[in-house]
């Protein structure tokens, strides 16, 4: 995979590109407040598998995103639709991290682009077994 096709956006549905770069900011925003919900309440047994659970959502949750929307696009550009879109899931977690300075934040950066880019790829094996 070359770095220059990746992030080169011409030739991209930009709406689709928009599309994907919102649902993983509400996504993430929605995990965020979910786990501070979970983290501020009293529930002991849920804060000891709060940070796998919040790594784990930060890589689905966004490889789903991905997967779905270069499998909607289908021009063979599923993983830069992946990378581009896990950008509106990194944005709230950089407020977050500056606010905080916690290394589970960093983590969760790299998760986000990490399942973007495995969704887009992952799309596109699909649509070349498929056809």
């Amino acid at each position: 995979m070359d770095f220059k096709r990746l992030m080169n956006t011409k030739g991209i549905s930009f709406w689709l590109l928009a599309s994907a770069i919102g649902l993983n900011l509400i996504f993430q925003v929605v995990l965020l407040f979910v786990t501070s919900g979970i983290e501020t309440s009293n529930v002991s047994s849920a804060a000891d598998y709060l940070q796998v659970f919040v790594l784990l959502a930060s890589l689905i949750g966004p490889f789903v995103i991905a997967w779905i929307i270069a499998g909607m696009a289908g021009d063979g550009r599923g993983p830069t639709y992946g990378v581009y879109g896990s950008f509106g899931a990194a944005v709230p977690l950089v407020f977050a991290f500056l606010s905080a300075r916690a290394i589970l934040i960093l983590l969760m950066i790299v998760m986000v682009l990490a399942g973007g880019l495995n969704g887009g790829i992952f799309a596109e094996y699909m649509r070349h077994r498929k056809g």
